[in-house]
């Protein structure tokens, strides 16, 4: 009986947006139309708009600036004992990362791919690659068999301090036959 009323309902509902739509081809465009208030997005005055142009995709929807949208990397498994580190760093954040640091931080600072060794026996350890930021990808050799792993792709300073750009996702190494 329950069901039956849900379903009236959404019946109602949808007969009320198409005679509130003046053509009954064109999709309801909300209350703004009949209510002076709604015009303005709620809470559009609290979201800081970023002045600076992009050309995501994802930005150019939410019309706010969002880096994680595209700086991300990424683990492919190869095989057993290679790893394919894919990335992709945005503008948005190299460029505030640039700001922040200077103008030359991305060539005077090693970049790195670093791996967490999540279940490694005996202990949990952390390993260091050196990649090249402008290329975009790296194949990494390891022996980790029956491992899981996640990375970070990152900065080291010269005062070995990491700063990390992305998060991958976790892959689990099959163990050795």
């Amino acid at each position: 009986m329950l069901a039956w009323y849900f379903i009236f309902t959404v019946i109602l509902l949808m007969v009320i947006i198409l005679f509130l739509s003046k053509d009954g081809n064109k999709t309801f465009s909300g209350l703004k139309d009949y209510i002076p208030q709604f015009k303005t997005e709620v809470g559009q005055e609290l979201t800081p708009q970023d002045r600076r142009k992009t050309e995501s995709w994802a930005e150019k929807i939410s019309g706010r600036s969002l880096p994680y949208y595209e700086t991300i990397l990424s683990f492919v498994l190869q095989s057993p004992t290679k790893l394919m580190a894919k990335w992709t760093i945005g503008n948005n954040l190299k460029e505030e990362l640039t700001e922040k640091y200077g103008e030359n931080f991305f060539q005077e600072n090693q970049s790195i791919v670093r791996i967490f060794h999540l279940n490694a026996v005996p202990k949990a350890y952390v390993e260091d690659i050196k990649v090249e930021l402008d290329k975009g990808q790296a194949e990494i050799e390891l022996h980790a068999p029956g491992e899981t792993l996640n990375g970070q792709i990152g900065i080291l300073t010269s005062t070995e301090e990491f700063i990390s750009l992305a998060q991958s996702n976790d892959v689990i190494i099959p163990k050795e036959s």
